[in-house]
């Protein structure tokens, strides 16, 4: 369980999990508990926190704002602060279980219902969606978006380096993948391998696919190991005689209510934001009908 507990707290802490805000504090709090004990006023005001927020939070949330480096103006709270409040409204809460591994059970128990829980996690980059500010962008030498390319059993997921929010989350179920390298690849080093997912959504009440493209130089194990999971999947199916053995039914239907998320358009960070992607869009007949 403790194993476990850290590997969790690793990947809140290093990007890997996007969370809402909300989350970061709740974990934050229960972290607290394990980490000093229950909430003592005496000893953990803001000040104790200063030294301890980089293992608590990740970084774009420790981040200062653009209008913190304007003189006189100050934010009307801090990383240091929400820690404090969250260790004390926590220590209230599950007080008497510090000593008990119920604690590190309660922040595993949220991690859990991340649909990205379990993955391994591969750098790569994506181009930037066409728009008007685009040309600019490319002036400046940042075409291209550094992410994160999260594989585990239940799905692909494309998450933003730099804001830790999900760009693209699929199931195995909806997407199609190849690996394509090209022939200059080996003579330059600035010619990554890629890979291509293909899906289908609704778009303006007609069924097209949607192609995206991943440039990685770990394209060639993340292509292994969604067919391992595939494969592996496809095994457990025939097993079972098409059902899916999962542990946990809570867990893994709090999980299934995330996946519903990730098809929103809300502006979150845990749902799908297609509308930001670089897509090429074909229709039924295989007929490229959209670049963008």
């Amino acid at each position: 369980m403790r194993m476990l507990f850290y590997e969790a707290v690793y990947n809140i802490v290093e990007s890997r999990y996007p969370c809402e805000e909300i989350h970061y504090d709740m974990l934050a709090g229960l972290q607290a508990l394990v980490e000093f004990g229950a909430f003592d006023s005496q000893m953990h005001n803001s000040e104790f926190y200063s030294d301890y927020v980089k293992q608590f939070y990740p970084e774009h949330l420790r981040r200062k704002k653009l209008y913190q480096y304007i003189p006189g103006l100050r934010p009307k709270t801090t990383v240091e602060k929400r820690l404090m409040s969250r260790h004390g409204s926590t220590s209230l809460q599950y007080g008497d279980l510090i000593n008990d591994n119920t604690i590190q059970r309660k922040y595993l128990e949220f991690c859990w219902t991340l649909p990205y829980y379990g993955s391994a996690f591969f750098h790569g980059q994506i181009e930037r969606r066409h728009t008007k500010g685009r040309k600019l962008v490319e002036l400046i030498g940042d075409s291209d978006l550094d992410v994160l390319v999260a594989v585990n059993r239940d799905g692909v997921f494309v998450i933003n380096e730099n804001t830790v929010a999900v760009l693209l989350g699929l199931t195995y179920q909806e997407l199609s993948w190849e690996f394509a390298e090209s022939k200059c690849a080996k003579n330059n080093p600035n010619c990554m391998p890629c890979l291509f997912l293909k899906f289908e959504v609704v778009d303006e009440q007609q069924t097209v696919s949607k192609l995206f493209q991943i440039f990685s130089k770990e394209a060639i194990m993340v292509d292994a190991l969604i067919q391992s999971c595939v494969d592996m999947l496809e095994a457990e199916s025939q097993e079972t005689g098409g059902g899916d053995a999962v542990d946990g039914k809570t867990a893994e239907n709090t999980k299934q209510a995330f996946f519903s998320r990730l098809t929103s358009m809300d502006d979150t960070h845990m749902c799908n934001k297609m509308d930001k992607l670089c897509l090429t869009t074909f229709n039924a007949e295989g007929e490229c009908i959209d670049n963008r």
